[in-house]
C-alpha cells in the first residue's frame, strides 16, 4: 500500500484491523470505465482509529493486478 510516514508506521506498528477483508475491499474497487462511482476507498482501523485510504485509478488498478497475481500464485491468501 502506498501510505505516509505517519500511516505506514500505523501499519507496520500498531494493531489494525479492517473493518471487511481488506483483499476483498480492494479487489471490489470499480473504475469509472467498469461503472465504477469514483469512490476508490478501503475502510480499516489503525491503532484503533478507523481509517479511509484513497486511491487514485492507476495505483487502485496496480494494487488489484498484484493481488490477483498473487492469489494466482498462492490462493490461501484469499
Amino acid at each position: 500500500l502506498c501510505l505516509c510516514a505517519k500511516h505506514f508506521a500505523q501499519w507496520k506498528l500498531a494493531t489494525k484491523h479492517s473493518t471487511t477483508e481488506i483483499f476483498g475491499q480492494i479487489s471490489n474497487l470499480k473504475l469509472i470505465n467498469e461503472g465504477g462511482d469514483g469512490d476508490l476507498s478501503i475502510h480499516l482501523s489503525l491503532a484503533g482509529h478507523k481509517t479511509t485510504i484513497r486511491f487514485n485509478e492507476r495505483h487502485a488498478l496496480a494494487l488489484r493486478k498484484l493481488i490477483d497475481s498473487t492469489t494466482d500464485i498462492n490462493p490461501e491468501i484469499n
